[in-house]
């Protein structure tokens, strides 16, 4: 089985991630935004996870070490990323978050470690706006939900990648 050790930080591997699991977070992320406007969806592929995040997760559940943690972080919390990405990171995210359209489009935030040929160990942080033909916007696979709010991605097919975990 992979590990977060293995995962390449690419642009492949983002989108593989999120045409997994569209279908079944988009609805739930349009349902974030109307009810805390504005945000991110912030996936964290590192080795322990922020004490921020873990304040965020649902009464009862748990990190699962190794897996890939993901949240909808609201505009007015973005600065709870500026320990991981910096002030300039966390402008630029704000930045796009006011761009984008909730009803047509999720913004995505990928949190990756880094390791420096010297050894030295960071974080990367890369964001996409995903805008998919209207049939499969947020506010479209909404309408459609019948919502059993959705906290774990169980791996339907051999070939799906069971490490991504949704809160």
């Amino acid at each position: 089985m992979p590990t977060l050790d293995s995962f390449p930080d690419n642009p492949d591997l983002h989108q593989m991630i999120i045409m997994k699991i569209w279908s079944d977070l988009a609805p739930d992320i349009y349902r974030a935004y109307l009810e805390q406007g504005r945000g991110v969806v912030t996936m964290f592929m590192l080795d322990t996870m922020p004490d921020f995040f873990k304040d965020q997760l649902p009464e009862g559940e748990k990190v699962i070490g190794g897996s890939i943690m993901t949240t909808y972080i609201p505009l007015e919390r973005l600065n709870t990323l500026e320990d991981l990405v910096g002030l300039e990171g966390v402008l630029k995210i704000d930045e796009a978050v006011h761009r984008y359209d909730p009803k047509t489009s999720i913004m995505f935030a990928f949190i990756s470690k880094k390791v420096s040929t010297n050894g030295k160990r960071g974080v990367s942080c890369t964001g996409y706006e995903i805008t998919p033909p209207s049939r499969h916007s947020p506010k479209e696979l909404y309408k459609k939900k019948d919502f059993e709010s959705m906290r774990r991605y169980e791996p339907k097919k051999g070939d799906d990648h069971p490490l991504i975990n949704l809160n």
